[in-house]
């Protein structure tokens, strides 16, 4: 991934913007939705619901507190997004909300935490969660509400770091990224004992001078594949670099580069591949685009004027 989702891109923020009208969830926005993070007129990143060709574009949260990071509850009612607390170096915590960004509320106190993650059957999330500014992230489980929360893996180790977990559709195993090993890999852990194991070996390209890391899995709908981002960090600021939408079995078998890209998601069906680009031609902002599993009829969706990481989350209803 393109970043430490943790330690750059995030500049002081207010706190602010949380609306409330009514209790409990509310119907799904619209039959098909992408949710994603985009500036408002104040330069604040804001969470934005468009269609999959970019219309009605609207911001569903307000104010002077950066949010991103969306992710859609299996039944489209809700939305898990990281919001920066006012006035602490823009550190981010997940966030709950309806549909409609109506009773946002903090769901995950003290600390950081950031990138939430449903279940399949919307009763458990996952997010990544460090108490200490001197840990590196964990990933942790919890029931919706936040309550029950306790860590998923147990390395021991304070300074590895684990990020952006996603759920596996039968919810047994949960796909993140770790550097446990020293560098950056897609490791998968076993819901219900903790274990884990690698997916991807990262490396030293001694003719690139740089490490090849992996970072941001996603299971495909029906279990088979995972999706994930492959390359150099953006760190370093040489032109040309790898930076790549990479997919490959469950296992961790039959990896394959698709396109450059990063932070890539599922349609829906299955059928295709989201993911942000790299500012484009198209008015010189950054895109969220598409591509199949195997590769073909990559095209982009639309551009989005982002200022915050262009992590996307689709919901449509089957």
């Amino acid at each position: 991934m393109t970043m430490n989702l943790v330690r750059v891109l995030i500049t002081a923020a207010v706190c602010g913007g949380c609306s409330n009208s009514g209790p409990g969830p509310v119907a799904p926005s619209s039959e098909e939705s992408i949710a994603f993070s985009a500036c408002d007129a104040g330069g604040i990143s804001q969470i934005t619901l468009a269609d999959s060709a970019g219309r009605n574009k609207r911001a569903i949260t307000q104010g002077s507190t950066p949010s991103w990071f969306p992710a859609w509850s299996p039944d489209g009612t809700r939305i898990l997004f990281a919001r920066e607390l006012a006035g602490a170096g823009g550190i981010p915590q997940v966030w709950i909300m309806n549909a409609d960004g109506s009773e946002a509320r903090l769901l995950i106190a003290d600390g950081v935490s950031l990138a939430g993650s449903w279940s399949s059957d919307g009763r458990r999330i996952a997010y990544a969660h460090r108490a200490s500014s001197q840990a590196g992230l964990k990933i942790w489980v919890a029931q919706a509400d936040g309550t029950q929360a306790s860590r998923l893996t147990t390395v021991a180790d304070p300074g590895v770091d684990e990020n952006v977990p996603r759920w596996s559709p039968d919810a047994t195993r949960i796909a993140f990224t770790s550097n446990l090993r020293g560098r950056y890999e897609i490791w998968v852990a076993d819901v219900a004992s903790g274990v884990a194991i690698p997916l991807t070996l990262a490396y030293f390209d001694s003719l690139l001078a740089a490490d090849i890391e992996q970072k941001v899995p996603a299971w495909s709908p029906d279990g088979k594949l995972i999706a994930f981002w492959s390359g150099v960090e953006a760190t370093d600021p040489r032109p040309d670099l790898p930076r790549d939408v990479w997919v490959m079995n469950a296992d961790g078998t039959g990896q394959k580069r698709l396109v450059g890209g990063d932070d890539p998601n599922w349609s829906p069906s299955g059928e295709f591949i989201i993911h942000s680009i790299p500012p484009t031609g198209q008015n010189g902002l950054p895109a969220l685009g598409v591509v199949r599993p195997n590769g073909n009829d990559a095209r982009i969706l639309f551009t989005v004027n982002a200022c915050r990481p262009l992590q996307s989350s689709w919901f449509k209803r089957l």
